[in-house]
């Protein structure tokens, strides 16, 4: 057996006795505990509701903002054209959604909005820079307060199932629980599902037991990252009596020395 197979088979070994864990794929949560699984859905609907609704000033500024400065042409008419049929359609409709009249008030007046805004650009010679950054102005207030009720609804949802599963735990489980969130680079400053866990299981468990799989997004990718944390981090402290050792280069020690004596930040050997 080569070296790095009698490692591959160490690893598996020692994940192979890892549970429970908790895996956050989008809308959902996969706990794998005593060798099952149990997937189940944690966000309500008004989520996607707000969330598709918002996603309209990203296409808007998406539209328009390659043509700040330039002329309006009929290619980027026929795109707002596109955008406005869709947000027409979602106004209309706006009573059909399951919102609070504020919420449905709050929609109203981001669709209004951003319907002025489109047929502006589109009656326009050019588009205005100071025009796209004004509209900008007025609808992120509208954005903010989805974004904040959106957050809620996902949290309240998150919550009930992280306790619901944790009310079938022993204490000792829920102690050496490991959660992997899954989730590209972009939202992981602050991400929702990360700080949710960071609360509940505690600081110290950041990236600990609390892990972002950056730029992983699939359940059995996110396993293999933590397989080999785990089989790392015991190599780290056997070998180097510092867990996170193999966290970083192995290189790096040498490599950064190095570097200092090519770009003559050092004395020579």
């Amino acid at each position: 057996q080569t070296a790095l197979g009698a490692y591959h088979q160490g690893r598996q070994t020692q994940f192979e006795r890892t549970s429970p864990i908790i895996v956050v794929a989008g809308d959902e949560l996969i706990l794998r505990r005593g060798g099952a699984d149990t997937r189940e859905r944690y966000t309500p609907p008004l989520y996607h509701q707000l969330k598709s609704i918002a996603h309209l000033a990203l296409g808007i500024h998406g539209a328009v903002r390659p043509s700040v400065g330039r002329p309006v042409d009929q290619a980027l008419r026929d795109r707002l054209a596109a955008l406005r049929s869709k947000a027409s359609v979602v106004a209309g409709r706006l009573g059909e959604l399951s919102l609070t009249p504020t919420q449905r008030e709050r929609q109203r007046r981001f669709l209004e909005t951003s319907l002025r805004f489109m047929d502006g650009v589109s009656a326009a010679t050019t588009v205005d820079e100071a025009a796209v950054r004004e509209y900008g102005r007025a609808v992120v207030p509208l954005l903010l307060a989805n974004a904040t009720d959106a957050a809620r609804g996902q949290l309240d949802g998150l919550h009930e199932l992280v306790q619901r599963w944790r009310s079938q735990m022993t204490p000792e489980e829920w102690q050496r629980l490991y959660v992997i969130v899954l989730g590209p680079k972009t939202p992981r400053a602050g991400n929702v599902q990360f700080e949710y866990f960071a609360y509940a299981l505690g600081r110290e468990a950041v990236d600990k037991r609390v892990i972002y799989a950056e730029g992983i997004v699939d359940v059995e990718g996110g396993l293999r990252l933590l397989a080999t944390l785990i089989a790392d981090r015991a190599a780290a402290r056997d070998l180097f009596a510092e867990e996170s050792r193999l966290e970083r280069d192995f290189l790096a020690d040498g490599a950064q020395a190095h570097l200092l004596k090519l770009f003559g930040k050092t004395g020579s050997d």
